[in-house]
């Protein structure tokens, strides 16, 4: 069954509005890569005196599976990891993680808790399409 996750994806606080688009688009691009169901891209404003020029964070919405999720978590910490200062934050339902650096072991709690919620589908946050 599909889940709706959502995503903040922050190039951090040193990125410019250019930059900032482009790991947005690096993310996605690895996203759409991958088969996921669904992405969706909203930019949320910037929070005063940064340097990206009023877009900050993207929120993604991405629609995964149970077999996809491990592939999807591992994205966002390669994203991560690419560049020291950027961010991921994974909102599933209420829960909350932040992607990045997870060990073996809270991976794997991860997907277990992924999939033991994952037991119908749902409409995306927010509403539909």
């Amino acid at each position: 069954m599909t889940r709706y996750i959502e995503v903040l994806a922050d190039a951090g606080p040193d990125a410019d509005a250019q930059a900032q688009e482009e790991a947005r688009a690096e993310l996605v691009a690895a996203l759409d890569e991958l088969g996921v169901d669904e992405v969706r891209v909203r930019e949320l404003p910037a929070p005063p005196g940064s340097k990206s020029g009023g877009l900050t964070t993207a929120e993604i919405l991405v629609a995964v599976g149970p077999p996809l999720f491990a592939a999807v978590v591992a994205a966002f910490e390669s994203w991560v990891q690419w560049a020291g200062s950027r961010q991921v934050r994974v909102r599933i339902g209420e829960d909350e993680f932040e992607a990045a650096r997870l060990t073996d072991a809270e991976r794997q709690r991860l997907l277990d808790h992924f999939i033991s919620r994952t037991t119908r589908a749902e409409e995306p946050p927010g509403g539909g399409a």
